[in-house]
């Protein structure tokens, strides 16, 4: 199955649109997304479809880049103003 149906597939099967590239004989799923699970579920269909496929899931997780600043990094600095 060539990379563009994977792409269509998971956007067919999870709703999702991720890019999928054949680099270095793995398959490597890239795009933005709302959550871990619809990162998961984006691998699992492209796993379901080439089920001995290595993958690299470079899908990026949306709610750690909005506001300028990762959920972590505002925990961290709550936790520092409390050492403070």
């Amino acid at each position: 199955m060539d990379v563009r149906a994977l792409e269509r597939l998971v956007a067919r099967e999870a709703g999702l649109t991720v890019g999928v590239e054949e680099r270095g004989g793995k398959l490597v799923l890239t795009g933005l997304v709302q959550s871990p699970a619809e990162r998961q579920a984006a691998e699992d269909v492209v796993l379901a479809a080439v089920p001995h496929a290595k993958i690299e899931n470079e899908i990026e997780i949306e709610a750690f880049l909005l506001g300028g600043e990762s959920a972590l990094e505002s925990a961290v600095d709550h936790v520092e103003e409390g050492r403070g």
